[in-house]
């Protein structure tokens, strides 16, 4: 198995957890290119947002009067 390697403390302790999980040290590995990471996030925050968006319009209230809310 490979893994990007993390910087943050969580992430690391995090890779060790899982790797009590799978019984094996988790091999580090530097065949992702930063810019494809960097694009495949970009598009998990804007799906993210997007979701945030739409339930917050689902789950908006209405006014007491029924007037839509504007």
């Amino acid at each position: 198995m490979k893994l990007v390697a993390g910087r943050a403390q969580y992430d690391v302790d995090l890779v060790h957890g899982i790797e009590e999980v799978v019984g094996h040290q988790l091999a580090e590995s530097s065949a992702l290119e930063e810019a494809a990471v960097l694009k495949s996030i970009t598009r998990v925050f804007a799906a993210k947002r997007a979701a945030a968006l739409r339930a917050a319009e689902v789950c908006r209230p209405e006014p007491a009067d029924g007037a839509l809310a504007g």
